[in-house]
This record gives structure tokens, C-alpha cells and sequence, in this order.
């Protein structure tokens, strides 16, 4: 049989709806360790008997069935399973009446039956003891039950919206906890009357034990008057003399009483207003001292209110003043950038760029190649192995050597010898891989041609050029994204239109820039392709030897390794010779910088390390004189952390993923310039998330 009423084309949807929401509820309630068994808005038109049975078997305390189709309750199933609720919410359903054994439900205390169609109530809902919250408001009850004050535990009671109920049970005033009776709409009442009604609970149940007690009385005042009429009735006169005597009494009584009352009036009057004077003494004179202290206190206020907001305005002066200088060098060395990409995009520097490129392409051909003992193969084959480690780690190699550094740290003294045993071990086998790796490149010449590569790439310094200015500008935007940030938060919107002018343009340079290092990269693989061609053509196929030849020229033909340079000398004097379109030389500055001081190099000292053209030496020098400045230079004042109030900051560390505020910003977006994100709060994203500009294309930073 359904429990959601008969089928229709119209309805069949809305009635498969309900039935999903009752399967899923009531499987939620199976796994939901709360004691509530949660069912309504289910459209069911009856209870199945499987909820009775659920009750009892998960000891549920509370059933919920409002907002149903509801006719009937307990019908279907066993009152004795729901002997353990303490709530019954049956509101808002269809109900027209209630089954007598809810008598069973001795531990309930809340039961709703609002808003049903209810015309009567059984005798055996005054049985529930628990009982102390009953809801019977919007009904059709015209009575109560006779018995209701049996239920001694009920403190509200809501019979409101009952047009056909006029009376209240006088046994009601047995319940006397009862603190509410709403009977809100019903206009029509008659007992109690609607005054006493009005005035609470209370007046209601006092009333209501009165009309009790008075109907007692009747009775016993008839039976008295009886009495008295049996009895021999005295005569006129005697009756009259004593009935004047009482009177006199009863006056003279009352005089006395009345006087001593009026004394004692008085006094008390005397007194109450003595000590009413003494009071509003104390409290006028308390009323001005707390006043005189009020007073003190707001003027205290005032005053350092006064001095924090000029404390604020220095702050907030300071900081403006900060972001201007910023935004001036910032501006600065985006103008720097723009000037020297134009620069390099002359045709002078690219002929020069081609005509360095044509001599070691055919330094790298004319160079005569012997085969004899010279090579120092094993010294070449080290390297080349170095070189490729430096490509691929040994990832097994590491994890074992990071193992057994764990289990050393956390061993004792006594497995010190056994682990050294495992060092060593571990280091023969390391040796082994060694020797197995050089002799597969021995015999491998793609892996020997890939160490050329490699090495090619390295000591060009065109491409070290790109990498550093691709940094350059990548830094540059990360600090113009973090300055339109600060100046969000404070509300300082006037620079926000040139700070974009100035993004766009990065943004532009950097696409460039990027461009122009895949265009170098293709010039070095062509380079190698030609070096292989010109390998196959000699008909030296068979020459096991002919990628360490040209490892080993290149080692000899180059001046230097461009990222030993660069960790040898300053950041900052490396990006002075990027400017000065001298990065070329940074290996021959390295050699002077590693024997003497930077700023006692001359003209000389470059000649001797190498530096042959006057036009490099004059540029290496420029560019170590613009170093100098700069760290000499007086840095822009940083806000000190002890202005700062306590308020919690509301925007992330300056490195720091808006998003996730966990990660480091690792991508900026072409489209507008902004890096503000981590590169894995960037997949989801279709739009920048500070200005909403559509994303095309994102790219990773190359900031260490």
C-alpha cells in the first residue's frame, strides 16, 4: 500500500519527490546518532508501521511528523514501539482524531497537534503524567476533556484558534505548574469570564479553584440554615436589646481599632518619609560624585582619543609617503626596462648577437679533435656526469640516503655501528651506480650529446641575459600587484589607473622576453643539430669519442659558468650589468671579484682577466659605479612594527596566496598583469580575482 496517497499523471512527480526525501531522511536517521527521528514535509497520508518498529529498536526520543498528509496516527502500527518519546510533533496535518491508547506514551512531554482538523480529544490523553507542553491551537475542539487537571506536569497549554470553544475545564485548576494559556482568537468565552482570562494564568486557575470550591459549599450552607429554623425562636424585645447592644459594641470597637490605626499611620508615614529623605539624600549626593567621576572620565577620553587620531594621521601620512616612493621607484625601473628592451631590439645588438653565434659555430667546427691519452676521459666523463646529475637527481638515491639519515637520528648510541655499516654500504653502492652510469655513457651517445646541450645552455649568456630580465620584470610585477593591494586597503584609489598602464606594459615586455628565450633556445638546438650533421657528414658515425671532444671544447672555448659568477658576485651589481649590456663579462668580473675588493677594480685589473674591448671595460665599470651608489644610497623607510595598532590584519603577507593564504604566489596572469595567486588556486579560475579580467594564459614565475 503507498504511504504518499493515490497516483496521478499530474501529481506523480511531486509524489516520487516525496518518497525519495522520506527514503533518504529515514536513511539518515539510521546512521544520525541524535535521539530525533526527523520526517516531516514527507506528503505521507499515513505511518508506515517500519517507523514504529525504528523508534523502539534505535531508542529515538523525539518523532517528528509536521507538514504531512496525515488522517490518522498509530493505525498502522504498535503504540507500545513509541513508549520512549518524549516529543510528538504531529502540526500542520490532517488529523481528526486521536487514537485512545496514546495513553501508552507515559515519558512524553511535548505534543503538537496545531493547524489539524481535531473536533474532540480522548479521556486518556489525561493519563500522560510527563506531560508539559500540549499545542492545540487552529483546531475545531468546541471541549476540553473533563479530567484535563489530571495532568499535574503541564505548564503551557495553547487552545488558541479554536472558534467552537468557549469553556475551560474547572478540574484545570489542579494543574498547578501552568504558567501559559494562549487562547489568542477566541473571542467567545465564557468559562472563566474574558476579564479573568486576560489576567493570566494565574487568575485563571484561582478562579477556577473558587468556582470549585463554592459548588462544595452549596450543600453544606443548605443543610446549616435547616438547623437553625428547628430551633425555638425568641421573643421580640429580647432580640432587639441584644441585637442594640451589639451594635454599641462593635462601634466602640471600632473606634478604638480606628484610632490606634491612625496613630500608627502616622508613625509609619513619619518614618517611611524620614527614611525616604535620607535616601534621596544618599542618592543625590551619590548622583554627584558618579557625575563629577563621568565627567572626569570623558574628559580623560576625549584626550586620548584626540591624541590617537593624530597618532593615526602620522601613520597613515607616513605610510602615504612610503607607497609614493615606491610607486616612483617602481616607475622607474619599469622606464628602465621599457628603454633597455628597446635597446636590445636594435639591429646593432642583433648583428653583434649573430656574429658572436657564426664565430663559435665555427670555432666549435675548425677546432681540431686528436685521439690520444690528452682527453683525460675519465675527468671528462666526471663532469659529464656531474653535469647530469645536475639535470636528473637520483631520486631512489636520495630517498634511501634521507631514510637512513631518519633512522640515525632517531636510533640511540648502541646502532651507531650498524648504521655507519649502512653508510658504507651505501656509499659502495652509490659507487657502483656511479661507474655504471659513466660506462652507459660511454656507450650512449644521445645522453653524451644531451650533456653538450646542456652545457651549451648554461655558459650562454644570452640566455642567461632573458632568464635575468624575465626575473626582473616578474619582480616588478609581483611589487605592483602588492602596492595596488596596500593601496585597496587604505582606500588610496588615484594611482590605481597608472599602476595598470604600468602592469599592461610589464606584461607586455615580459611576453616578449619570453619569446625572444624559446627563439634562443631553438638557436642552441639548431646549433647542436648542426654539430650532428656535421658529425654524420665526416663519416664519423663510429667515432665513440666526438660529444667529448666537443664537451671538452666547449670547456676550454668558454670563459666561465655563468651560475658559479652569479653566486659569487651580488644580486644587485648582476643587474647593472644586465642595464649596462655588459652581462657578457660577468664571468671575468667574478674572476676579479673573487682576488680583490669590487670597488678597487679598474682598467687594468679587466684588461688582465679579459676583458679585451674598451667599450666592455667602460660598461663593466659603469655598471660597478651604479652598484655602489645603490648600496650606499639611503633605503626608503619601512614602517616600524611598534606603530602598528592591534587591530587583525585584513589583507595576506605580501608573498602570500589571496585565495588560499597558505602558498607562496607562483603565477601571474598576461591578461592583466596581476600575481596574486598559487598554482593551484589558479586551475579552477577563469577571471583575475582583482579586477575580473578574463584569464587566457597564465605563467609560471621563475623567482627564486
Amino acid at each position: 500500500m503507498s504511504f504518499f496517497g493515490k497516483s496521478s499523471r499530474q501529481s506523480r512527480r511531486k509524489k516520487d519527490e516525496f518518497k525519495a526525501m522520506f527514503e533518504r531522511k529515514f536513511c539518515l536517521a539510521k546512521s544520525d546518532p541524535e535521539p530525533t527521528f526527523d520526517l516531516s514535509g514527507c506528503g505521507l497520508e499515513t505511518v508506515p508501521s517500519a517507523v514504529f518498529k525504528f523508534v523502539a529498536v534505535l531508542r529515538k526520543s523525539a518523532l517528528f511528523l509536521q507538514n504531512n498528509e496525515l488522517t490518522s496516527f498509530g493505525s498502522k502500527g504498535n503504540m507500545k514501539d513509541l513508549e520512549l518519546l518524549e516529543t510528538l510533533i504531529l502540526s500542520t496535518n490532517k488529523l481528526t482524531i486521536v487514537p485512545s491508547d496514546i495513553i501508552l506514551l507515559q515519558y512524553l512531554k511535548i505534543l503538537d497537534l496545531s493547524r489539524n482538523q481535531l473536533a474532540s480529544l480522548p479521556d486518556s490523553i489525561c493519563e500522560l503524567k510527563s506531560l508539559e507542553d500540549m499545542n492545540l491551537s487552529s483546531n475545531k475542539l468546541s471541549k476540553l476533556p473533563v479530567n484535563i487537571g489530571r495532568l499535574t506536569k503541564l505548564s503551557r497549554l495553547d487552545v488558541s484558534n479554536n472558534a467552537e470553544l468557549k469553556t475551560l475545564p474547572s478540574s484545570l485548576h489542579h494543574a498547578t505548574v501552568l504558567v501559559e494559556i494562549n487562547w489568542s482568537q477566541n473571542q467567545d468565552f465564557t468559562f472563566p469570564p474574558q476579564d479573568i482570562m486576560r489576567q493570566g494564568p494565574a487568575r485563571i486557575l484561582s478562579f477556577l479553584a473558587q468556582e470549585c470550591d463554592s459548588g462544595c459549599d452549596i450543600n453544606s450552607n443548605e443543610n446549616l440554615h435547616l438547623k437553625n429554623s428547628s430551633k425555638n425562636v425568641p421573643s421580640p424585645v429580647l432580640l432587639q436589646h441584644e441585637e442594640m447592644e451589639a451594635k454599641l459594641k462593635l462601634q466602640e470597637q471600632l473606634r478604638t481599632e480606628r484610632a490606634k490605626e491612625k496613630v500608627a499611620f502616622e508613625e509609619a508615614l513619619m518614618k517611611q518619609k524620614q527614611s525616604e529623605l535620607e535616601c534621596l539624600l544618599s542618592e543625590k549626593e551619590k548622583r554627584k560624585k558618579m557625575l563629577r567621576e563621568i565627567t572626569k572620565e570623558q574628559v580623560e577620553l576625549e584626550i586620548r582619543m584626540k591624541n590617537l587620531q593624530l597618532q593615526k594621521e602620522t601613520e597613515r601620512s607616513d605610510l602615504l609617503l612610503c607607497l609614493k616612493e615606491a610607486e616612483r621607484l617602481t616607475s622607474a625601473v619599469i622606464t628602465e626596462l621599457l628603454e633597455r628592451n628597446s635597446q636590445m631590439r636594435s639591429s646593432e645588438y642583433r648583428l653583434r648577437l649573430e656574429e658572436e653565434d657564426r664565430a663559435l659555430q665555427e670555432k666549435l667546427l675548425k677546432t681540431h679533435f686528436e685521439k690520444s691519452q690528452l682527453y683525460r676521459k675519465e675527468a671528462i666523463y666526471e663532469a659529464m656526469y656531474n653535469c647530469l646529475v645536475s639535470e636528473r637527481k637520483l631520486e631512489k638515491q636520495f630517498c634511501d640516503h634521507r631514510a637512513a639519515m631518519t633512522e640515525l637520528q632517531t636510533r640511540s648510541m648502541k646502532s651507531e655501528e650498524r648504521m655507519n655499516e649502512n653508510l658504507e654500504e651505501l656509499m659502495k653502492n652509490r659507487s657502483s651506480e656511479c661507474k655504471e652510469l659513466i660506462k652507459s655513457i660511454e656507450q650512449n651517445e644521445d645522453l653524451q650529446r644531451s650533456a653538450v646541450s646542456a652545457l651549451l645552455e648554461q655558459s650562454d649568456v644570452q640566455s642567461f641575459r632573458l632568464m635575468h630580465e624575465i626575473q626582473s620584470v616578474e619582480k616588478q610585477l609581483a611589487q605592483a600587484t602588492q602596492l595596488e593591494l596596500e593601496e585597496r586597503r587604505l582606500t588610496v584609489l588615484g594611482n590605481i589607473v597608472e599602476l595598470c598602464k604600468e602592469r599592461a606594459a610589464l606584461s607586455q615586455l615580459l611576453e616578449e622576453l619570453l619569446k625572444q628565450r624559446d627563439e634562443r633556445r631553438l638557436q642552441l638546438l639548431s646549433t647542436i643539430n648542426i654539430l650532428q650533421s656535421q658529425h654524420l657528414n665526416k663519416n664519423l658515425a663510429n667515432d665513440p669519442d666526438y660529444w667529448l671532444q666537443q664537451y671538452q671544447t666547449l670547456l676550454r672555448l668558454l670563459p666561465g659558468n655563468l651560475q658559479k659568477a652569479q653566486q659569487m658576485l651580488d644580486a644587485r651589481l648582476i643587474h647593472q650589468l644586465v642595464l649596462a649590456n655588459a652581462i657578457h663579462c660577468l664571468p671575468f668580473v667574478a674572476h676579479c671579484a673573487n682576488s680583490m675588493v669590487i670597488r678597487e677594480i679598474s682598467d687594468q685589473d679587466l684588461i688582465n682577466s679579459g676583458v679585451v674591448l674598451g667599450s666592455d671595460r667602460a660598461k663593466v665599470l659603469e655598471a660597478i659605479g651604479n652598484f655602489l651608489l645603490e648600496i650606499e644610497s639611503p633605503v626608503v623607510p619601512v614602517l616600524d612594527e611598534s606603530i602598528e595598532t592591534n587591530n587583525t590584519p585584513s589583507a595576506p603577507p605580501m608573498n602570500e596566496c589571496i585565495i588560499c593564504f597558505e602558498r607562496e604566489i607562483s603565477v601571474v596572469f598576461m591578461e592583466c598583469g596581476h600575481c596574486c595567486c598559487c598554482d593551484t588556486c589558479t586551475v579552477p579560475l577563469s577571471c583575475c580575482p582583482l579586477c575580473r579580467a578574463a584569464i587566457h594564459r597564465k605563467i609560471k614565475l621563475h623567482l627564486s
